[in-house]
């Protein structure tokens, strides 16, 4: 059709809003709305573009808008100069049933929050809405308020056009969609409503709202149904399609065929009860776990248990059924109607559902089809996301593979990694398949379970291995510990079995056979059925019995481990048949990992035979040319597992111990950690010869330190001979840091003795008591000889331990106490030790050595006080009496495990000197009291009425020795107060007293002694002055209302409290195990938090008292204010109220905070009397100066770094932000400051200029010249300004005044300050980029320092990914990299980070960065990049050289050399692993040379050989 002139014209490649306009025709066939009007006529065509129809009878114009110029983001500005606003008043004032709205990709935020807080208010209320939502909301939303009223011609003062304004907002949407993200939802949405390709129909529908002549008209169900019949756009009614449930039912059948369960029924695997209630709460599932594992026995589970529950669900293996062209033909190709999510939708819409992907893996070996398959995956995920948004039961995604191929293959974990965009992404769970619990494996195998070995149980634990072990007939007297054992018997029993059905064995057996050679010569895993033309008897027959599995004309055995054992069987007769090693293993290009795997169960076997033929066979392997190193290293891996060599085998090992070639690997796999080598080489007198040998020497120091701690006494003797020599007996160390419990009393001793000689090795020993808790002799006898080498002292480790380290009923401590005591004794300290001495439990001291010393001897004291009391405390007599707390400590904890009889011995003791008896405070317990009172409330119902009489005579009358002075002090205080304060009463007696007279039995006490506990307790109560923090803890300090909520009129009693003292070092007291601190700053730093949480209520209380305030608590209220996340709660106009009632120089940091108020805000809107203000404060700043230290000097040493922390928290840094915010919404502000400003430019102080800058930064894009020349005259004052974090400047003085702006950057540049070297390195790598300038900085690189070359090479990446400067930039990276500078590593590694890199352009770059000297660092970024960015074949080549390279270079010590072998590793087995499932013709040479890498890395022992193993037994 003819467009009209105007808008319908511009519709034209409009595609938004022809993307919004199908998707509204869409939701009129989905019932969702009643119409839709393109472009009405009329007024009604009045800034709308679509007229949307709803189901209440209201209308919703709509203005769709693509984009708004380049911006990301729409403004006010933006929609008025498109006329929406206007055209919007006319359409909400026509009818209280129109409502308007923006359709666009962009963002709105403020228009969209406006219009939500307009529709959740009371209309009766609008004075509180403007009061509360919108004044107390940010400077941004009341400015578009304000905009929004003035465009609408209402003034928000008046009621009723403030009413106005909130129905106009009420009535106003903003639908954000993103561009393609709607496309991709239509396509979704068009495949479940219609049968067909959805672009085809897409394309229909754009062409009825373009084309067809439906613009101006009402478009409802009946008009689009017509257009769908007339262009042949079928409606998917699936619900009534009688098909799709047989068809269903035959492809989970199919899926079914396959398993071959247990006689016992299935496993109820644990992993598969997991799964389960995930489905139940929605989720999907990934199901992952290695060959033979269960997976699909899992998976047979969760089919049972939706067949319990009526749980529709269906199953495909994906290697037989594999997805192609489209989601919708590959459904047509299994006989459904549609796409399998669309079928499974329409028969189960109100139920719970389940789609189950089998085999996931599989895609990645379907030749050209694999990228085709993931993606019809993907499609099918993203197709259950768009029908589990209309359903309320979800349908539920299982999807199995392997773990190696959900771990390293990128394209799989691509499917379950942001899979949509929309908020309805599938939630995936993961679970990994493990072996058999012993539960599971015992439900098949049943009581025969517990005569199993442990080999044969281990074996039995996979789920493949099991399936074979349960057809076994006879199981009970086989011996089975090996796969190889368990086919063999299965095979032997169905041999039995044909003869016994009356079919030939040896014929069964030439049918295996020829199926094993047709498997072997064409390197596959299966065979064809029509090659071979086995009899369908015997097909039959095994097919029946499980053996055979038959897929088409594709025969393969149940499980690929089955066919690895028969290869090796035929590989070991092909030996015996005379036939060589090379041609029994086959051509290079076929010694794959499968084959490795096949040689090496071949080796075992002939080891079983022979040892004689496996050693002959091995040598002659080695020898050979043809075989490949890693295929070689098998030989050496058996022989290194033989536990019991003979002669045959030691003289091979020996032989070939030093061997140029092989000795290495002898060495480090075969002799290495065993016992028996070592102990052989001893007896033949190797180990002396090779001590002489400075070659060999370190190689008998590794032998014996891999053997230990499990010497016997000839390798003890041996160690003798050399550990304690002077010149090297530093190098056996290794040998002894070693479990201290294992291995013989000899060697223990020798351990010590080594110790004693080499003191620095013990501190490897901090760790020991982490490990278990002490119980040993030995473990003693080495505490003991770190006390006596002081290492408390020296190792800062052992703040780790305490004395709960000790385990105290210990069999040491009961057996062999008076050692013990013997022992540590002669560490105890006999004088008096500091408060923070690490002999006691306070403070540090807890965590000490000398601590676990003390509890260890505490524990041998009970027992030996318990056993042998006369002679203990004839032992422990040098600690009675002395008066020292730790020996206190140690006698009176002893007391309490003296016999009865000993009640009048212990009190008396205590008696004879009773206040340097009672106390210790060097337990930590919390009470210096506390053993006393223990060990007198035992004893003293024991004791004589004579000792009891003394005792209580003690307590009565006991006096501190510090009584007199503490009275004298009280009376001193009371004498000298000033008037006003309070007189003091702290007691000097009685708080012994009230301690230990409650500990005593009461039917002993004397009147005088209950009388006075009466009096004592109501003084004192539980109080005690001997209690301290028994936990060591740091305790906070803070005043009581501190976590408190207090009102106002609690606050207010505060607030006015001149009585408040300020804060004095150590002032506070200890109350309730925390510090208090009465001070006025500590109140103000509460009231502080408290003013944070209700800024507006706080100010507002504070402006409405009269009562005279202390000036800290101002602060604190404009502190709280200013860093209050609800500081946009509180109106301007009462901010400057608090400003003008207490002046910013009424007192230290009130003009600081003020400023904070005004920058935290970050409003504009600000008075006559605050800007006034602000040019006061700055012209006053030499004053603040003087009171904040931060701001005080301007010292030419000062770094950029300390200067900008400086001005975080100065008065001049938060005026001149809090100016630069009001700047940004009035520039017409700039001529209120530019006189203080010219003071804050020309200022001596460096701080003050440099602050500045926040200003002249903006005021440069309001008055350019007036700005340019003071940045100019203070660039050429001061260098150290081109610091300035926002480099805009120099980029904007540079074409109009370079010769200033080069100056400062050369001197910035070689300037001794870090940061500012950075800065400037930054800056003039981008012009050097730009312009061309600084070529002799940027080409004298090699003399530049570690700093510069990161900052050079780190902008120079940033400009490589701008396609203008890319080739420019790689000419000198390239030129940098010649250096081979390894110490700017980590700037090279930001290429893959910035992910700047492209294959096509910069293959060269890439290939001489990777095979350039370098660390793991670049190793690590290259391989994170390939995960997430690449694909690793499309880098094969750069991955290969770089392989290569690593390797030439492997003899040299690398820093990080770990690293870079484990990304080497998996960087070579992902590229292997791609390229052998790649039949495009790309992966035959890559394999090859993978295969050659990995021979590489096992002759160089590159990552270790079991993980190279490991690696290769996955692949």
């Amino acid at each position: 059709m003819a467009y009209e002139v105007g808008g319908r014209a511009d519709k034209s490649g409009n595609r938004f809003e022809y993307n919004w306009t199908i998707n509204k025709v869409l939701e009129v066939l989905n019932e969702k709305i009643v119409y839709l009007t393109i472009e009405a006529v009329g007024d009604d065509e009045r800034g709308v573009d679509l007229w949307i129809g709803n189901k209440d009878g209201s209308c919703e114009g709509q203005q769709c808008k693509g984009r708004v110029r380049s911006n990301e983001y729409w403004t006010y500005g933006a929609v008025k100069e498109k006329g929406i606003w206007d055209k919007w008043k006319f359409q909400l004032e026509s009818s209280k049933t129109h409502s308007v709205s923006l359709v666009s990709p962009l963002t709105f935020t403020l228009l969209e929050d406006l219009a939500q807080r307009a529709r959740t208010t009371d209309i009766k209320k609008t004075r509180d809405f403007y009061d509360y939502q919108i004044n107390k909301s940010g400077a941004d939303t009341v400015k578009l308020f304000h905009q929004y009223c003035g465009v609408m011609g209402l003034d928000p003062s008046k009621e009723n056009e403030l009413e106005t304004a909130i129905d106009y907002l009420s009535r106003t949407y903003y639908r954000k969609f993103d561009d393609f993200e709607l496309r991709e939802i239509l396509i979704e949405k068009i495949g479940l409503l219609f049968i067909g390709d959805a672009e085809e129909i897409y394309a229909k529908f754009l062409k009825f709202i373009v084309m067809e002549d439906v613009w101006g008209k009402k478009i409802d169900a009946l008009m689009i149904t017509n257009y769908c019949k007339e262009n042949g756009i079928v409606f998917r009614n699936l619900a009534r399609d009688t098909r799709i449930l047989p068809v269903i039912s035959d492809l989970n059948k199919e899926y079914k065929s396959i398993f071959r369960k247990f006689r016992c029924g299935y496993i109820i695997r644990y992993e598969a009860n997991t799964c389960w209630q995930w489905i139940l709460e929605g989720k999907s599932i990934i199901i992952h776990g290695h060959a033979g594992m269960g997976k699909s026995g899992c998976i047979e589970n969760i089919i049972q248990f939706c067949e319990k529950d009526n749980i529709l669900y269906l199953a495909v293996k994906l290697d037989k059924r594999i997805p192609h062209e489209t989601s919708e033909r590959w459904g047509q190709s299994m006989g459904l109607p549609s796409s399998v999510s669309h079928c499974l939708n329409a028969m189960s819409y109100d139920k719970k559902a389940v789609l189950i992907f089998d085999q996931l893996d599989a895609l990645r070996w379907t030749q050209a089809h694999s990228s085709e398959s993931l993606a019809i995956c993907r499609k099918i995920i993203q197709e259950v996301e768009q029908i589990n948004q209309e359903r309320e039961q979800k349908i539920s995604i299982i999807m199995v593979c392997r773990t190696y191929d959900l771990e390293n293959d990128h394209n799989i974990r691509g499917l379950f990694e942001n899979s949509s965009k929309s908020d309805f992404k599938i939630e995936w769970k993961k679970i990994c398949v493990n072996k058999l619990t012993l539960s599971e494996v015992k439900t098949v195998v049943g009581t025969e379970y517990n005569s199993l070995s442990q080999k044969t149980r281990e074996l039995l634990s996979t789920a493949s291995n099991l399936y074979i072990w349960e057809q076994l007939d006879i199981r009970q007297e086989i011996e089975i510990s090996t796969k190889q054992q368990l086919v063999q018997k299965w095979w032997e029993q169905l041999r039995s079995k044909a003869d016994r059905c009356n079919l030939n064995s040896d014929k069964l057996e030439k049918i295996k056979v020829d199926f094993i050679k047709y498997c072997d010569r064409n390197g596959k895993m299966y065979a064809n059925n029509s090659r071979l033309k086995i009899p369908s008897d015997y097909r039959d027959f095994l097919q029946s019995n499980g053996f055979f599995v038959l897929s088409g004309n594709k025969i393969s055995l149940v499980h690929q481990s089955i066919l690895d054992c028969f290869l090796a069987e035929h590989m070991l007769d092909q030996f015996y048949e005379d036939i060589s090693i090379s041609d029994i293993i086959g051509e290079k290009n076929r010694q794959t990992p499968g084959r490795r795997y096949q040689v090496q169960v071949f080796l075992q076997l002939l080891l079983e035979d022979s040892k004689e033929e496996f050693l002959s066979a091995g040598e002659k392997i080695l020898g050979l040319k043809d075989i490949r190193y890693n295929i070689k290293y098998v030989f050496i891996e058996i022989l290194s597992q033989i536990r019991e060599p003979n002669d045959q085998v030691f003289k091979l090992v020996r032989r070939f111990l030093w061997d140029d070639e092989w000795g290495k690997h002898f060495r480090n796999m075969v002799v290495l950690g065993k016992q028996v080598y070592v102990r052989k080489f001893c007896e033949c007198g190797d180990l002396d010869v090779w001590m002489q040998s400075e070659g060999k020497y370190n190689y008998v120091i590794n032998l014996f330190s891999s053997i230990a701690p499990n010497f016997n006494r000839s390798d003890v003797l041996f160690l003798q001979k050399y550990v304690l020599d002077i010149d090297r007996g530093e190098a056996w160390s290794k040998c002894f840091v070693k479990d201290i419990k294992k291995g013989g009393d000899e060697f223990f001793n020798l351990q010590l003795i080594f110790f004693r000689q080499y003191p620095q090795f013990i501190e490897r020993y901090k760790d020991v008591f982490l490990q278990e808790k002490i119980e040993d002799m030995r473990t003693i006898k080495l505490i003991a000889l770190m006390l006596a080498q002081n290492a408390d002292s020296e190792l800062y480790g052992f703040y780790h331990y305490n004395e709960d380290c000790v385990l105290e009923n210990a069999k040491v401590f009961r057996e062999q106490y008076k050692d013990v005591f013997e022992i540590l004794k002669q560490f105890i300290p006999m004088e008096e030790q500091k408060f923070f001495s690490k002999w006691s439990a306070r403070i540090s001291g807890r965590n000490s050595l000398k601590r676990v010393c003390i509890q260890i001897l505490k524990s041998a004291n009970r027992e030996y006080a318990k056993n042998e009391p006369e002679l203990f405390l004839s032992n422990i007599s040098c600690y009675m009496g002395t008066a020292i707390f730790l020996h206190n400590e140690l006698v009176l904890d002893s007391f309490r495990f003296l016999p009865d009889i000993y009640a009048d011995y212990i009190v008396k003791y205590m008696c004879e000197d009773f206040g340097k008896r009672i106390f210790e405070d060097t337990s930590g317990n919390g009470d210096k009291l506390a053993l006393a009172k223990e060990v007198l409330e035992k004893n003293a119902s024991l004791c004589s009425d004579e000792i009891y009489s003394k005792l209580e005579f003690c307590i009565i009358h006991y006096l501190a020795l510090d009584a007199k002075e503490q009275l004298k002090r009280r009376i001193e205080y009371n004498r000298t107060k000033t008037k006003g304060e309070l007189s003091a009463y702290w007691n000097f007696w009685g708080y012994v007293q009230n301690d230990l007279l409650g500990i005593l039995p009461p039917n002993r006490m004397s009147q005088e002694a209950k009388e006075l506990r009466k009096v004592l307790g109501r003084s004192f109560g539980s109080f005690s002055i001997y209690q301290y923090d028994g936990d060591c803890r740091v305790m906070g300090v803070n005043p009581p209302v501190a976590g408190k909520k207090l009102r106002f009129c609690d606050w207010k009693r505060i607030l006015v409290n001149n009585k408040l003292p300020l804060r004095v070092r150590g002032s506070h007291k200890e109350e309730s195990g925390r510090y208090i601190d009465n001070s006025q700053e500590a109140y103000a730093t509460e009231f502080q938090k408290a003013v944070s949480d209700a800024p507006d209520e706080f100010l507002n209380n504070v402006l409405n008292m009269e009562e005279e305030i202390n000036i800290v608590f101002i602060k604190a209220l404009a502190r709280g204010i200013a860093y209050s996340k609800k500081h946009d709660e509180v109106e301007n106009r009462s901010v400057e109220k608090l400003f003008m009632k207490y002046p910013y120089n009424c007192g230290t940091g009130i003009a600081l905070a003020y400023c904070e108020i005004i920058e935290m805000k970050q409003d504009f809107r600000w008075s006559e009397f605050t800007i006034e203000m602000l040019c006061n404060i700055i012209k006053d700043r030499k004053v603040f100066t003087q009171e904040e230290l931060a701001e005080s000097s301007d010292d030419a040493s000062d770094i950029i770094e300390k200067i900008e922390s400086k001005i975080l928290y100065s008065v001049s840094g938060s005026a001149c932000r809090a100016i630069r915010y009001i700047l940004c919404g009035n520039e017409n502000m700039l001529e209120k400051f530019k006189v203080v400003f010219d003071e804050l430019a020309y200022d001596d102080d460096f701080l003050s200029r440099y602050a500045s800058l926040y200003v002249l930064r903006i005021a440069f894009n309001i008055d350019k010249n007036w700005a340019m020349v003071r940045i100019t005259e203070m660039y050429k004052s001061d260098y150290r300004l081109a610091g300035f974090l926002d480099r805009g400047f120099l980029f904007a003085l540079y074409d109009e005044c370079k010769a200033v702006t080069q100056d400062v950057l050369r001197k910035g540049f070689f300037s001794d300050d870090e940061t500012l070297q950075k800065r400037c390195s930054d800056t003039i790598a981008e012009l050097y980029v730009i312009y061309d300038d600084f070529g002799d900085i940027i080409h004298d690189f090699p003399k530049l320092n570690d700093k510069q070359k990161d900052s050079i090479i780190r902008m120079f990446i940033v400009y490589y990914g701008i396609e203008k400067y890319h080739e420019k930039v790689k000419v000198e990276l390239t030129r940098i990299l010649e250096y081979n500078d390894e110490k700017i590593e980590d700037a090279w590694s930001s290429l893959f980070h910035k992910k700047v890199v492209c294959l096509s352009q910069d293959k060269d770059f890439l290939l001489r960065l990777l095979t350039s000297k370098f660390s793991a660092k670049i190793m690590f970024a290259f391989v994170r990049y390939l995960e997430k960015h690449g694909n690793i074949l499309d880098y094969s080549e750069i991955i290969i050289k770089m392989a290569f390279s690593i390797l030439e270079d492997a003899d040299n010590d690398w820093q990080d050399g770990w690293l870079v072998e484990r990304d080497l590793i998996k960087l070579i087995w992902g590229l292997y692993d791609e390229a052998n499932s790649d039949e495009e013709g790309r992966g035959s040479d890559i394999v090859l040379k993978c295969l050659d890498i990995w021979d590489m890395m096992f002759e160089k022992q590159i990552g270790g050989s079991g993980e190279l193993t490991r690696k290769m037994m996955e692949l």
